[in-house]
């Protein structure tokens, strides 16, 4: 998610999205827009290096501080390129967060960090299945993406649940495969 956010400061020009207020419990789970007071539990998912190992290098503090500031600019434009949110279960607070960022108009990357403090069966599950119907259902989406290392069984076999295929490896990104699911593969996985 951290590599994604980042490649978004480059810039050029999406099209029109509003970050969804998905504060409604499902399952237990909550998922709250990003706001400043949550800049903690972002440091500390993007500087811890067992939260990153399948991601990236841990950020230093300043990039930390830099990629915040971005994600919550994002909120506030009329043409956002990310919407994150944090994963709230209930009675226990923030556990981690979820994003979701806009590549074109047709498709989208999404990425999740868990802080593994709290312990809820399936709470990835939940959360990605949540933001992936509102891709599919309200951003019109025809696809979703996912960067997972191929060492990541634990994410390759949450993609495999949601309905996302292995596309490809990707070289450039040290190990990561590109995985998709479209809208009729997210349904049948469902079921």
């Amino acid at each position: 998610m951290q590599r994604c956010a980042i490649r978004q400061l480059d810039g050029h020009k999406k099209d029109f999205h509003q970050q969804p207020d998905l504060r409604s419990a499902e399952n237990g789970v909550r998922l709250i827009p990003i706001k400043k007071s949550d800049f903690s539990l972002f440091s500390k998912l993007y500087q811890t290096p067992a939260t990153m190992r399948f991601i990236a290098a841990p950020l230093k503090q300043q990039t930390t501080e830099a990629l915040f500031s971005y994600v919550l600019q994002q909120q506030n434009v009329k043409q956002p390129r990310c919407a994150y949110w944090t994963i709230s279960v209930d009675g226990s607070g923030s556990c981690g967060l979820i994003g979701l960022m806009f590549e074109d108009t047709d498709s989208a990357e999404i990425g999740i960090m868990l802080n593994g403090v709290i312990r809820v069966p399936k709470l990835a599950d939940k959360a990605m299945s949540r933001v992936l119907r509102y891709a599919f259902e309200n951003l019109k989406k025809q696809q979703v993406i996912a960067h997972i290392k191929h060492e990541n069984i634990p994410a390759i076999n949450l993609g495999k649940r949601l309905g996302f295929r292995f596309v490809k490896a990707v070289t450039e990104n040290d190990g990561d495969g590109l995985w998709l699911v479209d809208k009729e593969r997210f349904r049948s996985a469902l079921k």
